[in-house]
């Protein structure tokens, strides 16, 4: 299928109302064998992976629009976060309060659907989704999960961002990155560099049980797509 063709059939489906979310279409358009060069406030645009020239979609429906950047603020790209669902008990992403205990673990995994090669993963914890999640959007503070960027980059392997479990600041926090980690391991997902930012057992007792870590069908359904390489 054409580019002018796949761009027919996509805002075909758009009017349609067959995608609830700004991240389906981004998947669509990525499992079409297409590439995301623009995720604008109001339009996409996109283009072969063989190269060629670039398509863009407008007139996108409200729900399916970004909120647009505020020139105030230093971060370059704005993102929503309210469907952003923990995996783990399927609960959405509550604002965090002042002065709350709250930390979020979560992850940026790299995937490829259509293939059968290894996920790739970098798993963290923060006090502020939001703000994380800009960061690696900007990629600011990336000296722990670069490596992954980098192995995503070399492989083609789109980064998603995804919240594992809302859990709870301090020892906590630690015991539940530990458990992702090691179910991860378990599980065969590759970790890049995982030496240099994985959590230790420490001196907590850590509890008889197992994290399951989200198969790639969850992954792309509810992960925001944060790089396309």
């Amino acid at each position: 299928m054409d580019t002018q063709e796949f761009k027919k059939l996509l805002s075909k489906k758009i009017i349609n109302g067959d995608f609830e979310h700004r991240s389906e279409i981004l998947n669509y358009i990525i499992n079409q064998g297409f590439i995301v060069t623009r995720n604008g406030s109001e339009y996409l645009s996109f283009k072969p992976k063989k190269g060629g020239r670039n398509v863009r979609v407008r007139n996108l429906p409200d729900r399916l629009i970004v909120p647009k950047y505020n020139k105030e603020r230093k971060h370059k790209r704005t993102i929503s976060l309210m469907q952003l669902n923990s995996w783990s008990d399927g609960t959405t992403l509550v604002k965090r309060e002042k002065n709350s205990n709250y930390c979020g673990i979560y992850a940026l995994v790299a995937l490829n659907k259509e293939d059968t090669s290894v996920p790739k993963a970098y798993i963290g914890q923060t006090v502020d989704i939001s703000r994380r999640l800009k960061e690696h959007l900007n990629n600011e503070k990336e000296r722990w999960a670069q490596p992954l960027k980098t192995e995503a980059q070399k492989n083609s392997m789109p980064v998603f961002f995804i919240l594992l479990e809302n859990s709870t600041f301090g020892s906590q926090a630690d015991v539940d990155e530990y458990l992702w980690t090691r179910d991860a391991e378990k599980q065969g997902v590759d970790l890049p560099n995982k030496q240099s930012w994985a959590k230790g057992k420490g001196n907590y007792v850590i509890p008889n049980l197992d994290k399951t870590w989200p198969d790639k069908a969850w992954v792309m359904s509810n992960g925001i797509l944060i790089h396309y390489f």
